[in-house]
């Protein structure tokens, strides 16, 4: 019986013999198997301490389990312990507790689809090793220079002083004085190249306004092939209720003849200037009325005319007061008897 009892001990050491790790840590517990810095249980019941966890546990049937959801690597990043996990060149650290769960550090951006969370910037490849994104920890942040971006895969703060950090988030932009613009991605634009405004951020959106002022004063309508180029560069925004004034319509024009050069016209030479008549014989006296002395008699008529006297005078005589002789001719002019 004593011979049956020693045979079966020596086969249990063993089988626990055989249980050990790949490499040389003995048999135990869960806990003692991380103390020894193993990291998995294996398909066939042995422990690993393979931390190219592609490889862990490759030639025990593969893994079983892991022993800890998740393990720091030896640069502080946290790792969910799997055959896609690694460390990178600086290899792995340790084992986590069982009931660790991991939390964003202040330069995290994104939680990943393994659990952990990534502080990598180039977006493309944030949380690459872990899974992919699972979800972006804010929907804004902003770059350097203060340029904002909309958190995805195809964010990117290249030419914009880096990454500065995530906007809060309940964060929604609006537009800054000098915005023409916003675009698809829910930013707003500034860039006045028209063709290229918001080219970074999904295109446009919509206009901030149907009208803008070039800095000579010509009104464009806000488009992608709008452009102030030839107009002193663009300067503002015109009110939305803006309108330009309707296109007016030029009355028709019409050749005029050419001038036609009238004739030379010669004016009348003025006539000569009177004479005075001379004083009449016998010394009647001249009527006031006459400059040039006119008789003073019952009726005066022009020497030479028709009329029948009894007086006559030679004229021109001038008439400076009433014609009572009726010496003015028709049209009157002033000078009677012109003929002489």
């Amino acid at each position: 019986m004593r011979r049956i009892f020693v045979v079966g001990l020596v086969v249990v050491l063993g089988v626990l013999v055989g249980c050990g790790s790949e490499g040389d840590d003995g048999p135990g517990s869960a806990a003692d198997a991380i103390a020894a810095g193993n990291v998995a249980l294996c398909q066939d019941g042995t422990y690993s301490d393979n931390t190219d966890f592609a490889d862990t546990c490759n030639s025990h049937d593969e893994v079983e389990r892991w022993l800890a959801p998740y393990g720091r690597c030896v640069d502080d990043t946290v790792i969910k312990l799997s055959t896609d996990a690694r460390c990178g060149d600086g290899g792995f650290d340790e084992l986590l507790a069982a009931d660790y769960e991991p939390e964003p550090g202040a330069d995290d951006v994104a939680a990943c689809q393994d659990g952990t969370f990534s502080d990598n910037t180039d977006f493309a490849d944030t949380c690459n090793s872990h899974g992919g994104v699972e979800r972006w920890l804010a929907t804004w942040g902003e770059c350097g220079d203060g340029t904002l971006v909309r958190m995805s895969g195809d964010a990117s703060c290249d030419g914009h002083d880096g990454f500065g950090g995530l906007k809060a988030e309940d964060f929604e932009p609006s537009a800054s004085d000098g915005d023409v613009a916003r675009c698809d991605d829910g930013t707003f634009s500034d860039n006045t190249d028209f063709v290229a405004t918001c080219s970074s951020h999904g295109g446009v959106d919509g206009w901030l306004s149907t009208y803008g002022e070039c800095g000579d004063g010509h009104v464009i309508r806000l488009s992608p092939s709008a452009s102030c180029d030839d107009h002193d560069g663009f300067l503002k925004l015109l009110p939305e209720d803006y309108e330009p004034p309707p296109p007016t319509t030029a009355a028709p024009t019409t050749t005029a003849p050419p001038p036609t050069t009238a004739p030379p016209t010669t004016a009348a030479p003025p006539p000569p200037p009177p004479t005075l008549a001379p004083e009449p014989p016998g010394g009647g006296g001249c009527d006031p009325n006459y400059s040039g002395c006119v008789p003073i008699a019952e009726d005066v008529d022009c020497a030479g005319g028709r009329g029948n006297g009894p007086a006559y005078v030679s004229g021109p005589v001038t008439i400076i007061g009433s014609d009572i002789y009726d010496l003015d001719g028709e049209p009157p002019n002033g000078i009677g008897c012109e003929n002489g």
